[in-house]
């Protein structure tokens, strides 16, 4: 009886051990993967860095949203305020005024609802979203360039229920998609990530999501080099980064965090990768005042870490990174419409 006493005990002890050991090893990954920053005060003043320019020929509303490809910027508009063209094509590098194309409307040669534009530089084209119409137009660069009367063809329908807000190339038929529930029961959506293959349609499984957001608003951005994404909430002071098959890396919680739902509050309000860094446009104000408009940029490397703060001295609508000429360029509020900032300009720059 001893025996089997001391044997239930050693076997007790065991399990025990053993379970102590799951609960240290959960405890290890939970850890590295989720990150508090309580504070981001390592800001520097760059407004004297910032190039602030005009273009001759274009005039954008505070709509107007930047990308590039090649050696060209365009320049999207959903309400364009000058000559009805929606887009705008530029050189990059001296932002030199080329084109315009497509106008506003519901013809057939026109857009009803501009929305997202995800380039190809590979093959030399761009898609654009026609939210108002429930498309995709697969736009020809070349053509594009050299004809403002070029019509670009649909590539798509989308689903009116289930459809790619966003979507970055991962290859010829695979996009990872920033994808729109509509939801039947009452009004709203939902918002999730995942891989989207633009010649069938079909949408995967969605990736990782925090289990603690209630309004699910952000922003995403891909690096295809780096293997993984981005996400960066409008309504929670919280980047997530996970891998291109959308398993968690890191969530990073801002000072700001909370699990609850603030509606008059923006916090981040767009996401670039900028080389072997994270740069996340941020608000923190209400949506009600001038305020809201962002004019600061928190700076992450790739897994979340804080580094510093841009503070740009400008309100900015939109931005993108240059990695060709190692710069952002903005879309400023402001008495100029355009600003670039080069990044070799803030290497050194300390801290106020």
């Amino acid at each position: 009886q001893y025996r089997q006493l001391n044997y239930h005990y050693s076997m007790n002890k065991a399990l025990y051990l053993v379970f102590l050991i799951f609960l240290c090893g959960c405890a290890k990954e939970h850890a590295a993967t989720e990150k508090f920053q309580k504070k981001r005060e390592n800001s520097i003043d760059v407004r004297s860095k910032i190039h602030c320019f005009d273009i001759d020929s274009v005039l954008v509303s505070g709509f107007a949203r930047i990308y590039l490809i090649d050696n060209y910027m365009i320049v999207s508009d959903n309400r364009p305020v000058e000559n009805g063209r929606m887009i705008h094509l530029l050189d990059k590098r001296m932002f030199r005024y080329i084109t315009s194309c497509t106008r506003k409307g519901e013809g057939p040669a026109e857009i009803a609802n501009l929305g997202w534009i995800c380039t190809d530089e590979m093959h030399r084209k761009f898609y654009v979203t026609d939210s108002g119409k429930q498309n995709i137009r697969c736009y020809n660069l070349d053509s594009a360039l050299l004809n403002p009367n070029y019509i670009a063809p649909t590539c798509i329908q989308t689903n009116k229920l289930r459809f790619p807000k966003s979507y970055f190339y991962r290859n010829d038929s695979s996009y990872i998609a920033q994808i729109v529930e509509v939801l039947n029961k009452k009004p709203g959506f939902n918002l999730a990530v995942a891989s989207w293959n633009m010649e069938n349609g079909e949408i995967g499984p969605s990736g990782y999501e925090n289990p603690e957001v209630k309004k699910v608003r952000f922003f995403l951005d891909v690096s295809l080099k780096y293997q993984r994404y981005v996400k960066s909430y409008s309504h929670h002071d919280l980047l997530t980064i996970c891998d291109l098959d959308g398993n968690l890396m890191f969530n990073v919680y801002g000072p700001e965090w909370s699990s609850e739902i603030t509606n008059t509050v923006y916090y981040n309000m767009d996401i670039q990768f900028c080389g072997e860094q994270i740069f996340a446009l941020y608000s923190g104000k209400d949506h009600r005042t001038d305020d809201y408009y962002p004019s600061k940029i928190h700076i992450f490397n790739l897994d979340g870490d804080y580094i510093k703060t841009l503070d740009l001295g400008y309100r900015v609508h939109d931005f993108c990174y240059d990695h060709e000429n190692n710069r952002i360029i903005l879309i400023l509020d402001s008495e100029y419409q355009f600003g670039f900032l080069e990044l070799k300009d803030v290497e050194t720059m300390k801290s106020a």
